[in-house]
């Protein structure tokens, strides 16, 4: 029991890691085209590019994983805290900090909202917004002072610390070790200190007394990356598929090995794999005594073989091909159950969808897979469209098995393997159990065994929340609006928690011409100078606009 928990927690943290990078897969690719491009170029231009693959994954890449990170866990401000919080990193250290910033990130994201959780209770209505804006300010720079005096330091230290390492294994002929150590250190952006300032110099020590060097292969070996990437493509989810096979070119060809580090982070359990097949191909390159003539950059196999002398050319190919199946072999198994995409699970003969009992009203269906924008994104996609001419307007999104709010109201349409981490999260709500989310035959079908008459009442509720647009305007006069600014900010939250399809905007009374489908909000002062009521019904007046109560009753009756 405790090894599943154990299980449990390390696919948890995965799935988070996978959160924070798949968002921002891109950016390796955008770096990559531009870096190969920059070699077809000289001059200004070429040190314009290279200026620009700097910036891209130096300083853009840690601030969005941060801010994804911290939107993990604070929606609203979460995402902003982290990015102030990580700046201190990105100016300080010598080395990209995707690591850094999937640490400090969550982290200030988490601060900002324990505190915020334990403030906004004591704070009169009113002061929320200020409170925000000072917590963001506050906890960001905090952490962010933090990473430039203490985390900085660590950081050079480690790469420091690094290669030393490297430098004592090569020293004492245990070369196929170093691999041991670069090959997972290069996936987190560690590599860069071992590579310049270790590798590169006894490597051309080495080419002139050998005429060739193995420590040039050490970091270019194209095969534990490629491995990872056809493992993905073949092995992996219908999204990171497509992903997987794009890298996969990218890296053969034009040498970027860093558009498969995301898929790495995304799978913990592939730094072994990385580990182990480096390891392979490196002991291959030293049984056969190869190596390079000169450092290649970037790892193309194509710059890698026309760096290699024709003595040369069998170890060093056999290395990279060994490596590249290892890889490949190791990571295909443990994308299979992580993904539970293979053929024997597909042809097991067994009842393809199983219902659990549901209460008779529900109001939204989540179709959820592991990461929440794949398989599950085609399949509600599918049913929205197919479910509609049946059964009218129903609630339907795609969402993270991970992030599925806990209501009894809520019908989750989910893969058997992932019921179990389902309740854990979310233990309440109804589950209907689907092994393929391309069955949608099946699925439309089985949603006629909910009574009819409360689906349609269901379907009103959801008509009347969703479809139908509350248009909210706070009024000012004499343009004297600052209390509006705030109230509006109150009263979207509000809004929000009753799931509303909502836009509350401010204008000056004076400015005002009636739309007889708005609501407008106004102080009982205001009311008694302008007397708006003889003009509309639709009004709210309120003692303050910052009594929330009020204001929620209004929605109630509003929503009536």
């Amino acid at each position: 029991m405790k090894m599943k928990q154990k299980i449990g927690s390390f696919r948890k943290f995965g799935h988070f890691l996978s959160s924070m990078m798949m968002p921002n897969l891109s950016i390796f690719i955008a770096w990559g085209i531009i870096n190969t491009f920059s070699k077809f170029t000289d001059g200004q231009v070429q040190e314009l590019l290279v200026s620009t693959e700097e910036f891209l994954i130096n300083i853009l890449l840690p601030l969005l994983i941060a801010y994804f990170g911290g939107r993990k866990i604070e929606k609203i401000r979460g995402g902003t805290v982290s990015a102030i919080a990580v700046i201190g990193l990105i100016i300080g250290a010598d080395s990209p900090q995707i690591v850094g910033a999937m640490l400090i990130g969550p982290l200030a994201a988490y601060s900002y909202h324990r505190i915020n959780q334990f403030l906004e209770t004591k704070i009169k209505e009113g002061y929320q917004m200020l409170l925000h804006n000072l917590l963001v300010g506050m906890i960001g720079s905090f952490f962010c002072l933090l990473g430039i005096f203490l985390f900085v330091p660590i950081i050079n230290g480690i790469n420091e610390g690094l290669s030393l390492s490297a430098s004592w294994m090569i020293e004492h002929q245990l070369v196929p070790f170093v691999s041991l150590l670069i090959d997972p250190l290069k996936i987190l952006f560690f590599n860069n200190a071992i590579n310049h300032g270790v590798l590169t110099p006894l490597g051309l020590n080495m080419v002139s007394s050998n005429g060739q060097s193995i420590l040039f292969l050490l970091e270019t070996n194209p095969g534990p990356g490629l491995g990872i990437l056809l493992a993905y493509a073949v092995k992996g989810n219908s999204l990171n598929k497509k992903n997987a096979r794009t890298a996969f070119f990218i890296q053969l060809f034009g040498g970027i090995h860093e558009v498969y580090f995301p898929f790495v982070l995304m799978e913990p359990l592939l730094f072994v794999v990385v580990a182990l097949s480096g390891f392979t191909g490196t002991f291959i390159f030293e049984l056969f005594q190869v190596g390079l003539r000169y450092p290649v950059s970037p790892g193309s196999v194509f710059l890698i073989l026309a760096s290699t002398s024709s003595g040369s050319l069998l170890g060093v190919c056999l290395g990279i091909l060994v490596s590249f199946i290892l890889s490949f072999t190791l990571a295909s198994i443990i994308l299979k159950r992580r993904y539970l995409e293979n053929e024997t699970e597909k042809n097991q003969v067994e009842e393809p969808i199983k219902m659990t009992q549901f209460p008779l009203k529900v109001n939204k269906i989540i179709v959820a897979c592991d990461a929440g924008i794949g398989s599950s994104a085609m399949g509600a996609s599918l049913l929205r469209r197919n479910s509609q001419e049946k059964y009218g307007v129903i609630k339907i999104e795609n969402q993270s098995v991970y992030d599925v709010v806990n209501n009894q109201t809520s019908l989750v349409l989910v893969h058997p393997q992932l019921e179990k981490i389902l309740l854990e999260n979310a233990p309440d709500v109804q589950v209907l159990l689907i092994e393929n989310f391309l069955e949608i035959n099946d699925m439309v079908t089985l949603l006629q065994n909910y009574p009819l008459e409360e689906i349609k009442q269901e379907k009103g509720l959801i008509s009347q929340k969703e479809n139908q647009l509350l248009e909210i305007v706070i009024l000012f006069e004499k343009n004297i609006r600052g209390s509006q600014t705030m109230a509006i900010e109150m009263m979207r939250k509000k809004l929000d928690q009753q799931e509303l399809n909502y836009t509350i905007t401010k204008q000056a009374i004076e400015t005002l011409v009636i739309n007889k489908n708005c609501w407008y909000i106004l102080t009982k002062e205001m009311e008694e100078r302008q007397q708006l009521k003889l003009k509309t019904s639709f009004i709210l007046e309120m003692a303050s606009l910052f009594n929330m109560k009020e204001f929620e009753k209004w929605l109630q009756k509003v929503g009536e």
